[in-house]
């Protein structure tokens, strides 16, 4: 795990307007304006919005593969 805690981030501007921090589908996140450009053709129209990023804490160390199983 990287030592780094904060990280900037680039969101659709529509989705931080309207989707962040309520949707239940969750909003799509890119680490660089070229990323997110290129993979969301609507922040065009639609805006980019830069955020920050940061850890706060581990909610569930989850599980290895073998005892989940893979689907």
């Amino acid at each position: 795990m990287s030592e780094k805690k904060e990280y900037t981030a680039f969101v659709c501007k529509t989705d931080w307007d309207y989707h962040f921090p309520d949707d239940w589908e969750g909003v799509d996140i890119y680490f660089s304006e070229k990323s997110i450009k290129h993979h969301r053709k609507c922040v065009e129209e639609c805006g980019i919005v830069k955020v920050k990023v940061s850890f706060e804490e581990v909610i569930s160390g989850g599980k290895p593969v073998s005892e989940v199983g893979v689907k």
